[in-house]
């Protein structure tokens, strides 16, 4: 609900879609709502300013929805492709629900800024923030960063050659 004259203002939207820790009351009872819930409260925020003549609308989102759903992997045991690239639906979505930009953090894959026409999608890396935060408020002496894959690998070099860490990564057969 925007209660105020946007008309012809810029708009910024904050919306945390995978935030769960956030409670809200929904008939007099506190509830915490789910991403789909976040994700459509996003899209209707976008909505009601663009119905409401703002003449720019800004997203900042810090997890891109469904980010990890950038492309489709092929299920040796079906021999088909049968998943929906969600990444490219959401983006799809917030351009046509009339976002002129998005900003989020970190993004799984940034391939994903094709899937936008004319929506600018600004990424922002947390490293200049997170890393002097962890070097100064841990003792790093037995300290490894870990990777969940080998595709994690050069994020996790780039974090433990700033920290003069070593590195340990997972891997997995799918």
């Amino acid at each position: 609900i925007i209660d105020d004259n946007v008309r012809g203002m810029h708009i910024v939207v904050v919306q945390d879609v995978a935030n769960y820790t956030t409670q809200y009351m929904m008939n007099e009872e506190e509830v915490s709502l789910s991403q789909s819930d976040r994700y459509e409260a996003l899209r209707s925020a976008i909505r009601a300013a663009r119905e409401s003549a703002a003449e720019r609308v800004t997203v900042v989102s810090p997890y891109f929805p469904s980010s990890r759903q950038e492309k489709r992997t092929n299920h040796k045991k079906k021999g088909k492709l049968r998943e929906a690239i969600m990444a490219k639906k959401v983006a799809r979505d917030i351009e046509r629900d009339g976002a002129d930009t998005v900003i989020t953090l970190d993004i799984h894959n940034e391939a994903i800024e094709g899937f936008f026409d004319r929506t600018e999608l600004i990424n922002v890396y947390a490293a200049s923030d997170f890393i002097p935060y962890i070097a100064s408020n841990f003792d790093l002496t037995n300290a490894v960063i870990g990777g969940p894959d080998v595709g994690s690998a050069p994020r996790c070099m780039f974090y433990a050659n700033i920290l003069g860490v070593g590195i340990a990564l997972a891997y997995k057969r799918k």
